[in-house]
């Protein structure tokens, strides 16, 4: 069965996209982290990303974490295996594995895979793909697992192959671009000031299947809303902290600091999962910080206005569109 993936080849000193595409390979980094080919037992090969990254700490997981994308890489991924690679400009490509893992221990490349590059090499538009797909595609972290996304990526390769460069399906996405647009605009110029934004993600949360609540403001720790989340049918219960930020300027991009805030909250929780919500948007080194962090073990996500739109617009609209009504 062939199995998808996430991948992010983050710019360094030697791992460039473009560099990849033409090469006809993908990249992973820690270089320092030698002989993992042949370790297949867990433990060994986590203790040697520790060792060769994390041996001043006296846990093991920021070890965990950084081998878990490494491990994925270099002994889950198979040969036929789909990778996804996000690129810069609202793009990304499509990747079929073809070759072995090879160890390069050079130029911040740890290990490298030959690939073919689908769409001719060419970059997909992200709004080709369905809204899980690039929703997936914001994970932080090196790698994700999309394996239940299979379907969703072989039909935007064809689409990227049946229109035109720059050409998106007309009708259907112009409806939903205008919808989004109006969705945006309320909760940028609309009636929700900072109370009603708190409820108005409340309500996203609640929508998709979290049970919420909102933190009363005199005992916020950066934990402005906490959500229980019951995956595999309530077998398991994970704490995601939400930092919320009612900042309707679009010209002041929220910077990192609002991460320090975010991560007080999860340590308030004991929580790793968390995320970040604006109507606004985030600046790129916010994004940078926040997958550094990822591959340390925090699994957080930065939700903008424009995706916070597109979550409302799927999880509270239709059937549920009488829920909005609460926040009057």
């Amino acid at each position: 069965m062939t199995r998808a993936y996430v991948l992010r080849i983050a710019a360094s000193s030697g791992r460039d996209l473009t560099a990849c595409v033409g090469s006809g390979v993908v990249v992973i980094g820690w270089p320092e982290a030698r002989g993992l080919i042949q370790i297949q037992d867990w433990l060994q090969f986590r203790e040697i990303v520790h060792q060769s990254y994390f041996a001043p700490e006296e846990g093991r997981r920021k070890a965990g974490a950084a081998g878990g994308h490494l491990f994925r890489f270099i002994h889950q991924v198979a040969i036929g295996d789909l990778l996804v690679v996000p690129a810069p400009n609202k793009q990304f490509y499509v990747a079929m594995v073809e070759g072995v893992p090879v160890a390069v221990g050079q130029n911040d490349i740890g290990y490298q895979r030959r690939v073919e590059w689908l769409n001719d090499g060419k970059p997909i538009e992200r709004q080709l793909a369905r809204a899980a797909l690039q929703s997936r595609m914001k994970v932080y972290g090196t790698t994700a697992d999309a394996s239940d996304l299979v379907e969703d990526i072989e039909e935007a390769l064809g689409l990227a192959k049946r229109l035109r460069p720059g050409e998106i399906p007309a009708f259907e996405m112009d409806v939903r671009q205008q919808i989004l647009g109006g969705i945006l605009d309320q909760l940028r110029n609309g009636r929700l000031d900072s109370y009603k934004f708190e409820r108005f993600v409340h309500l996203v949360l609640s929508s998709m299947g979290a049970t919420a609540m909102i933190t009363p403001r005199q005992l916020d720790k950066g934990d402005d809303i906490v959500a229980k989340l019951h995956p595999l049918g309530g077998l398991f219960e994970m704490t995601l902290v939400v930092q919320v930020k009612h900042y309707s300027r679009i010209d002041e991009a929220l910077q990192p600091e609002v991460l320090d805030q975010l991560l007080d909250g999860m340590k308030a929780q004991s929580a790793t999962l968390g995320a970040v919500v604006t109507v606004g948007i985030i600046s790129e080194v916010a994004h940078a910080r926040a997958n550094r962090l990822a591959d340390e073990g925090y699994t957080i996500v930065l939700i903008d206005g424009e995706q916070l739109s597109e979550l409302y617009l799927n999880w509270c609209v239709g059937e549920r569109g009488e829920a909005g009504r609460e926040l009057v």
